[in-house]
């Protein structure tokens, strides 16, 4: 659907994060399109080190959804922000 309006949601849990993407159907709907969970190990439970676990998380998301085709934004380009 070239013409899909989709949308992401991140889930900053304490022990992993998840990723979604979103498309609205027809009906106002919505329909899950991706779906993907990153744990964060121990880094991500100690206030010291969970930034960076969080960011490469969410980076290493991120990449692996690219690969699949579909068309989430690259996290290093200004168009998603």
């Amino acid at each position: 659907m070239l013409n899909a309006k989709s949308f992401l949601a991140v889930d900053f849990g304490a022990a992993n994060l998840k990723l979604v993407e979103f498309e609205l159907n027809e009906a106002g709907g919505l329909l899950l399109r991706q779906y993907g969970f990153k744990s964060l190990g121990q880094e991500g439970t100690q206030e010291a080190t969970r930034e960076s676990a969080v960011g490469k998380g969410l980076h290493g998301l991120l990449a692996d959804t690219r690969g699949s085709g579909v068309g989430l934004p690259d996290p290093r380009s200004d168009r998603h922000r």
